[in-house]
């Protein structure tokens, strides 16, 4: 693994409707009347269907696209990008890197340095999503395919190091870990500029929208056995308002430069 690019770490500095279906559709509630009342009942919900071919359509789609941006901002370092090779399967536990409780179905691995997708979390959003539900399939593979970025440039081992001088600051590893998630949220925005998420991911709103939708399908397993790696629980994941924050701006500055979350670091 490469050295942390200087420049990278050092560069300096309708939508509530939206959230409600979305918080409704994956918990199964009930939007209230005008008169504060829960609203009549709507038909069954449609019974989940299988992961199939429009699943993995989704999926190798959203890669692509993600492979492409960071191919182009890679050459921009003189450097070569080989994206994270994808472990598509039906049902992988949470737990299947290196048995740390990770996100439900769709995360990085940097043990392996693989993208581990469990189909059925992506039919499972797909399916009953409406609209932000393909969204949030694709800001859950392009934030993990930004941890793979952070890998490859050396940023995530420094963090690991710092952290591991601050051993007796607890706050302030956690903060640097913060700091990690809100570049790869960065990152994220930044692969969806030039794809055809942009113009639905711009507008007000959308983005809390696909985070929330996100959390809500993202129920994380038991603590691991003794001997595993620490899971990363909900705090690391950072405050919801930056990680919105963090994304926009990789969405419309379009540059890795602009995603410098350790700003005044030494």
């Amino acid at each position: 693994m490469g050295r942390p690019d200087r420049r990278l770490l050092l560069a300096g500095g309708g939508a509530a409707a939206l959230l409600l279906g979305a918080v409704l559709l994956l918990r199964g509630g009930e939007a209230p009347g005008p008169d504060g009342q829960p609203a009549a009942r709507p038909a069954a919900q449609a019974p989940l269907q299988p992961a199939g071919e429009a699943e993995r359509q989704l999926v190798e789609g959203a890669l692509r696209q993600v492979n492409q941006a960071w191919q182009a901002q890679f050459a921009r370092l003189s450097r070569t990008y080989t994206g994270a090779e994808p472990l598509l399967m039906n049902g992988i536990p949470p737990e299947a890197c290196d048995r740390a409780p990770a996100g439900a179905g769709i995360f990085y691995c940097p043990a392996d340095a693989r993208l581990y997708v469990d189909l059925d979390r992506v039919a499972r959003l797909r399916q009953r999503g409406g609209e932000t539900g393909p969204l949030a399939v694709f800001y859950l593979l392009a934030h993990g395919a930004g941890h793979h970025v952070q890998q490859l440039l050396g940023i995530t081992g420094l963090v690991r190091g710092l952290q591991q001088a601050q051993t007796a600051d607890p706050a302030a590893s956690l903060a640097l870990w913060n700091r990690l998630e809100y570049q790869a949220e960065c990152f994220a925005g930044l692969s969806a500029r030039d794809g055809a998420q942009a113009a639905a991911l711009a507008a007000p709103g959308a983005v809390e929208a696909v985070l929330q939708m996100a959390a809500l399908d993202d129920a994380r397993p038991a603590p691991p056995p003794p001997g595993a790696t620490p899971p990363t629980d909900a705090s690391a994941q950072g405050e919801a308002g930056l990680r919105a924050e963090w994304f926009r701006t990789g969405l419309q500055r379009g540059d890795y430069a602009a995603c410098d979350s350790f700003g005044g670091l030494p």
